[in-house]
């Protein structure tokens, strides 16, 4: 199975029910069989955004860590994944 890049607006997406594209990424989230990844950046962008939603960062991190997404990040030019560290995160 090829993994499965997401970006910040199908997370915005799944955890705000009044997005105009919620039940579009529900229904999407229910076909998807292959690694989760994401970036920092979309991470990041993400929290932002979700920061106008109620318990949104909360929200958030439990959806990538209950989705068991690999973040991807950059480390001295090298990409490296770093699920792990969002549970430090989520404890934070």
């Amino acid at each position: 199975m090829s993994p499965v890049l997401l970006d910040t607006g199908p997370i915005i997406a799944l955890l705000d029910q009044s997005d105009p594209d919620h039940e579009f990424a529900i229904a999407q989230a229910g076909r998807v069989s292959g690694r989760l990844l994401t970036s920092g950046a979309v991470v990041t962008e993400t929290m932002f955004l979700a920061a106008d939603l109620r318990h949104g960062p909360e929200r958030v991190l439990d959806f990538l860590a209950s989705s068991q997404v690999d973040i991807l990040v950059s480390n001295a030019g090298r990409n490296v994944f770093d699920g792990g560290r969002l549970a430090l995160l989520q404890d934070s």
